[in-house]
């Protein structure tokens, strides 16, 4: 039984669902009540009401949230900002491991996710819909795209960023980040790469 009980439970954790919040005066004209509802696939629903307290809490409340928020944001936004450093970074490090190694550490990463790049079937977004691009690996062990057929050019994987170079042109590049989901990447520019 305890078996059965176990697997309703972890199935339940695994249901999509969706939350939302709302807040209402209570009775007494005074006091605002946070509405956590939380809505499962199959539609059902719980509602939690909570008291936050007068209007100058629920500012208060919801200021604190707010800030926290804008805290991760910005320490997001910083580390994003020295992606630029970061890879060159990464390349000094794969430099200097080659020579004293002979093994490459980016090869390393391009041959965990050679057989996902080069799938038929990605996409990019550069604004007007999605155009095929194809990923392939040369024989020097470089990865290299073509978008819609063009030319080919070179890209470097990192792990959850791809650097596309001489993108959109010559002398530009673009680094495209790991959506969470892991379906595809997108680029501080808004521009989208999709998975097969």
């Amino acid at each position: 039984m305890k078996q059965i009980l176990f697997l309703l439970f972890f199935a339940s954790i695994l249901q999509a669902q969706s939350t939302t919040k709302t807040y209402e005066l209570g009775s007494d004209g005074v006091n605002f009540f946070e509405l956590t509802t939380v809505t499962k696939d199959d539609e059902s629903a719980v509602t939690t009401k909570v008291r936050v307290g007068p209007a100058s809490e629920l500012a208060a409340d919801q200021s604190d949230k707010i800030e926290a928020v804008t805290k991760e944001l910005s320490a997001q936004a910083f580390a994003t900002l020295r992606t630029g450093t970061r890879i060159a970074e990464f390349n000094k490090i794969d430099t200097t491991i080659t020579d004293i190694s002979a093994v490459s550490p980016l090869r390393v990463i391009l041959d965990r996710y050679r057989t996902e790049l080069t799938k038929a079937g990605w996409t990019i977004d550069e604004g007007s819909g999605f155009v095929p691009i194809v990923f392939t690996v040369n024989a020097q062990n470089k990865l290299r795209f073509s978008i819609n057929g063009a030319a080919t050019k070179s890209a470097t994987i990192y792990g959850d960023f791809i650097k596309l170079s001489s993108y959109p042109t010559t002398g530009k590049s673009e680094i495209f980040y790991l959506h969470p989901k892991g379906d595809r990447y997108f680029s501080l520019n808004g521009l989208a790469l999709k998975k097969p």
